[in-house]
């Protein structure tokens, strides 16, 4: 007589193993713009994705190495310099794409194991020029930044002929930010930049600053529309919903053996808050309202 196997064995034996990810994307925790770059992802892959997400430290190589592991994805897609590094360093011959990174070859993102990437959109320069069409008295800006990452932002500038703005990069670690202010005002700033790559972006870092603009009548430029809806005089940014679908894009030609490519995202946007510009006695011009995407005035938004 045949034995028969019990009907939970036969299909703990039938069962498919869990489906890894075709995609693994991999992106710092706690920055808005990276997580919407992100949400642009999952709308290209869906279930095919899995998200990875992390802070510098010693344990976080260990944490996405396990993830790598776990999933072996086909592709890895990073958001942001930090996670395009990282994702170098723990597997130099995974293929990879990044996304929202500021300036690619100074860290060798267009070499192997990269088959593709989208780099950040606006430039230094063109933030800046944003800066002078909004608020045109201001030409000494201090970028604030993590520690490590002054020299790259200290270069930014605009020429006298254009514009004449310099900047002094503010270097400081996670556990000065309560001090932050007192720092922005010793480098006698008329006006306080807050970019998306520079390490520092985190809602305590927009926080202090956003207190420290009010107070000291300082113009803040961030990388973000929703920081200008909760206080900051104006960001210059890329729709990075937008560039999270064109990495998406990308990553789908790249899986289907149609190669990909290099290249910057779309669009630029500018964003204004015209309650904060009247707190800081800063006139916006008729030219500026009409080119600004977004408008924000007290709790409404154009």
């Amino acid at each position: 007589m045949r034995r028969r196997l019990p009907l939970l064995l036969c299909l703990a034996i039938v069962a498919p193993p869990a489906r890894a990810a075709t995609v693994l994307v991999v992106h710092q925790d706690g920055v808005e713009a990276y997580a919407e770059a992100v949400e642009g992802l999952s709308q290209e892959f869906g279930e095919q994705m899995q998200a990875w997400s992390g802070v510098p430290g010693r344990a976080t190589r260990a944490s996405l190495l396990r993830a790598v592991r776990r999933e072996a994805p086909k592709l890895v897609v990073a958001v942001g310099r930090w996670a395009a590094v990282m994702v170098r360093e723990i597997d130099p011959h995974l293929p990879a794409l990044y996304t929202m990174v500021l300036d690619p070859a100074a860290d060798h993102l267009d070499a192997p194991p990269f088959v593709g990437g989208i780099s950040l959109a606006p430039s230094q320069a063109d933030q800046l020029r944003g800066l002078h069409r909004v608020a045109p008295a201001v030409h000494r800006l201090t970028a604030v930044v993590a520690a490590g990452q002054g020299e790259r932002w200290a270069a930014a500038a605009l020429p006298e002929e254009e514009a004449g703005i310099t900047v002094a990069a503010l270097a400081l670690s996670v556990e000065a930010l309560p001090k932050m202010c007192d720092a922005v005002v010793a480098t006698r700033a008329e006006a306080v930049w807050l970019p998306v790559e520079g390490g520092l972006l985190s809602p305590a870092a927009f926080d202090y600053l956003s207190r420290c603009s009010v107070d000291h009548r300082l113009p803040l430029l961030v990388p973000t529309a929703a920081l200008v809806a909760r206080g900051a005089l104006l960001a210059v940014y890329s729709d990075y919903f937008e560039s999270g679908l064109l990495a998406g894009e990308m990553a789908h030609r790249w899986l289907a053996g149609k190669g990909a490519a290099f290249a910057p995202p779309a669009r630029i946007a500018l964003a204004v808050n015209r309650t904060m510009a009247a707190t800081l006695g800063i006139p916006l011009s008729r030219e500026v309202l009409s080119e600004a995407l977004v408008v924000v005035d007290g709790d409404n938004h154009e």
